[in-house]
């Protein structure tokens, strides 16, 4: 009788937990947010961390902006449990803008515009593992194109890697607290259009499976995968009331607890993310169908 019931309440929330086994794979990939890392207890972030900017800026924009020189706050939060385990952390700079440059801003996915990196080096030089980047900010190329005055904006944490334990946090805190400076590394992401980007993926997954076999063989392994995921939210969509349904459900349950232990680096690796960010984009509308 205990079977009997459990098969009823699993039926009737199938809906609701797969799509919630998709966003635990999609957090883990990009470095939290699975159950047990939810509960993982971060210490609180320091408030007093300031990095000396570096006033040049590398890159296609060096002629044309540079950094107002002073040292600048690092404010670190902790990241909302529904979004992975870890922290955000933000920092304002000033920017003079030396120059005109007619640059096109695009907007959210596939976007395209200039934008700013920021590496955060110790007191030895040495580049520490994590980054600032500027999110898509349409007003950074109204100010390029205006090509006077100073401007503040603002730069995100990113690539702050996978925290899986408080010892993690403990060491990610020690990290942002070694930097010293900030460096800026500029770039003009060119637009393209739907056939240049299908060409550019497909020769960017090449050379990648080339000099990255491990790497591009994870991320097929993956597709394939998020297929199949697909292929069962279609067949539940189609009938709810199919009880086969749950035998695949149990068997993509275990390949999903697999699929956390091998999520490697390869997810925040700048060769792959494009392709990455494609298996994320059809699997959200998968489910928000």
């Amino acid at each position: 009788m205990l079977r009997i019931i459990k098969i009823k309440v699993m039926k009737k929330k199938l809906f609701k937990i797969l799509p919630f086994l998709f966003l635990t794979l999609s957090l883990a990939s990009c470095g939290g947010g699975g159950a047990e890392e939810a509960e993982i207890k971060l210490p609180e972030p320091p408030k007093d961390i300031k990095y000396a900017a570096v006033k040049e800026v590398e890159g296609p924009l060096a002629d044309y902006i540079e950094i107002v020189e002073g040292d600048y706050a690092f404010n670190i939060e902790k990241s909302n449990p529904d979004y992975g385990v870890g922290y955000d952390g933000t920092l304002k700079i000033k920017v003079k803008f030396l120059s005109t440059i007619d640059v096109k801003q695009g907007t959210g996915y596939n976007s395209f515009g200039p934008t700013l990196n920021g590496e955060i080096i110790d007191a030895s030089g040495a580049k520490l593992e994590f980054n600032l980047d500027i999110s898509t900010d349409a007003d950074f190329a109204r100010y390029l194109k205006r090509g006077s005055g100073e401007e503040w904006l603002t730069l995100n944490l990113s690539g702050q890697g996978s925290i899986d334990s408080e010892e993690d946090a403990v060491k990610m805190l020690e990290k942002f607290k070694k930097g010293k400076k900030i460096r800026f590394i500029s770039e003009i992401v060119e637009e393209k259009f739907d056939d240049e980007e299908e060409e550019s993926s497909a020769s960017t997954e090449e050379s990648s499976s080339e000099d990255s076999g491990d790497c591009g063989e994870f991320l097929s392994e993956y597709e394939d995968f998020m297929d199949n995921y697909i292929d069962i939210l279609d067949k539940y969509k189609e009938d709810p009331t199919d009880m086969s349904i749950l035998s695949e459900y149990s068997s993509i349950t275990q390949e999903a607890q697999e699929w956390t232990s091998k999520i490697s680096d390869c997810a925040s690796d700048p060769l792959f993310a494009a392709k990455f960010a494609k298996i994320q984009m059809k699997i959200a509308s998968a489910a928000s169908n």
